[in-house]
């Protein structure tokens, strides 16, 4: 399958449309079977497409990490007969557990709609997820209909 060409204006389409996808963010670890595990999550995309975003600690995605760091993320488009937008990125997640990195992370986070604050008063315990990409593929950037990807593997 042939390879659509990364433009500065294509790959600046792709940043605008993972910063808020029309079909939501999901989550995919491997349980221990090594079968997918998917939820939906509301994180924040760096510019060199750096994925973060919190959990608690109770949550199964900590564990799944631990035990397999290969995490993928997928970022939908509202299904369109034309060509629907979609964009995986793929890396190895961390799980950080420490406080004031999390605080950190919650004080330079944009407000967005659907990110959860957490219950008034005593907070549980969060977590901050980090993934560095290692691959970017980005499905309906292309100037007309073509089933071409845009795929990134270097980032800065």
């Amino acid at each position: 399958m042939p390879i659509d060409p990364a433009t500065p204006e294509k790959i600046a389409a792709i940043r605008a449309f993972v910063q808020a996808p029309p079909g939501g963010t999901w989550m995919i670890t491997l349980q221990r079977n090594g079968g997918p595990y998917v939820r939906r999550v509301n994180p924040v995309v760096s510019d060199d497409f750096t994925v973060q975003h919190l959990t608690l600690a109770t949550h199964l995605k900590v564990k799944h990490i631990a035990r397999n760091p290969n995490v993928t993320y997928l970022f939908l488009g509202l299904p369109d007969p034309r060509q629907t937008k979609n964009v995986f990125i793929q890396g190895k997640a961390e799980v950080i557990r420490d406080p004031q990195a999390v605080e950190q992370f919650i004080a330079s986070r944009p407000t967005r709609p659907g990110a959860n604050p957490g219950p008034a008063g005593q907070q549980p315990e969060r977590y901050l997820i980090r993934l560095r990409p290692t691959l970017v593929r980005a499905e309906g950037f292309a100037e007309q209909l073509t089933l071409t990807p845009l795929i990134l593997k270097q980032f800065d």
